[in-house]
């Protein structure tokens, strides 16, 4: 006798990898608006998954750096110092804003997460702005 299953268990605390139709609709209004040369910010939106769903051929020039922990508010004074005065695109979802919910406090130190203070610092950050908002998927650019 087998067990298989199609799913994963809900306690390894995962994020589910299907991708929903809002998360698709945001990646395809940034794969039609993106600059090309501009560097790739993205902690859980699963920016090269979705771009092979819609057979986009992923450059190899293309980095996606991780968002590093609080936007890096900690180190640098703004976003545009975080990407040494680059063109970049930051791409977050909601799971983004929900992390420091589903992970326990002494994990965080191991988790890229982000607080309501961190989203606040990235809404008052003059050297970035939001270009894309449907309500669960958000590109910021620099």
């Amino acid at each position: 006798m087998s067990v298989f299953t199609v799913y994963k268990s809900p306690r390894i605390a995962n994020a589910n990898p299907q991708i929903s139709n809002m998360r698709l609709n945001g990646m395809s209004w940034f794969l039609l608006n993106r600059d090309n040369k501009s560097i790739v910010m993205s902690s859980h939106a699963n920016v090269r998954r979705i771009m092979q769903f819609f057979r986009v051929e992923i450059p190899s020039y293309l980095t996606i750096n991780p968002i590093p922990t609080h936007f890096g508010y900690e180190i640098f004074n703004n976003t545009k110092e975080l990407v040494n005065n680059q063109s970049s695109h930051l791409i977050l979802c909601k799971l983004d804003k929900i992390y420091p919910d589903i992970y326990p406090q002494n994990v965080h130190s191991n988790v890229n997460s982000y607080t309501d203070s961190d989203f606040e610092k990235l809404t008052n950050d003059r050297t970035i702005n939001k270009i894309y908002d449907n309500g669960e998927y958000f590109v910021w650019a620099t």
